[in-house]
C-alpha cells in the first residue's frame, strides 16, 4: 500500500512537471525548460541533469538497478526527461546535443521496457516511436537496433495475446 501511494504520488508529480514543461516549450522559454527538467531530475531521482548526462547508459542503469534489474519507473522518468531535453536542444537548432539526448533516451526506454516494463509498453510506445523517427532507424547503433527489435517482438506478442484472449476487442 505504501509503495502504491508512493508510485501514485511520483506519477502525479511527474505529470505536473511535464505539463508545465510543455507550456514552457510552447512559449519558447528554453532557459526555464532546462531549469524545470533539472529540478524534476533532482526532486524525483535525487540527481541533477549534469550528473545524468555525464554518465554513460550502462553506469546510469546500474545506479537505478536493484539486484541487476533496472527500476522501470526511474528508467521512464530519465528517458522522458532526456527526450524533453532533446526537444529543447532541437528547438534551439543544437542538433548534435539533441541527438545525444535522444539516443540515450531511446536506450534507457528500451532497457527499462525490456526488463519488466511490459505493463508500460502501451503508455510509452508513442514517445519511443517519436524518438526513433527523429533519429532514423538506419542511424542507430547495432546494440540499440537489437533492443528495438526485441521491443517490437514484445509488442507483437502482446497484441497476439490480446487478440487470442479477446482483450480490447470492440466487436
Amino acid at each position: 500500500m505504501i509503495r502504491r501511494d508512493y508510485l501514485m504520488r511520483l506519477i502525479e508529480q511527474f505529470t505536473e512537471a511535464l505539463s508545465r514543461l510543455l507550456k514552457l516549450k510552447e512559449s519558447k522559454n528554453y532557459k526555464e525548460s532546462f531549469f524545470l527538467i533539472g529540478q524534476t531530475y533532482k526532486y524525483l531521482l535525487g540527481f541533477d541533469s549534469l550528473f545524468i548526462n555525464s554518465l554513460g547508459t550502462e553506469d546510469l542503469i546500474s545506479i537505478i538497478s536493484t539486484d541487476g534489474v533496472p527500476d522501470v519507473n526511474k528508467c521512464i522518468i530519465i528517458a522522458t526527461l532526456l527526450k524533453e531535453e532533446g526537444d529543447v536542444y532541437e528547438a534551439q537548432n543544437q542538433k548534435d546535443i539533441s541527438r545525444r539526448r535522444y539516443l540515450k533516451s531511446l536506450d534507457i526506454f528500451l532497457r527499462g521496457l525490456l526488463s519488466g516494463g511490459e505493463i508500460m509498453l502501451d503508455y510509452h510506445s508513442y514517445d519511443l516511436e517519436k524518438i526513433v523517427d527523429k533519429l532514423g532507424k538506419e542511424n542507430l547503433a547495432l546494440d540499440i537496433k537489437e533492443r528495438l527489435s526485441r521491443y517490437y517482438e514484445k509488442i507483437v506478442e502482446r497484441n497476439k495475446y490480446r487478440l487470442n484472449s479477446g482483450s480490447n476487442c470492440n466487436f
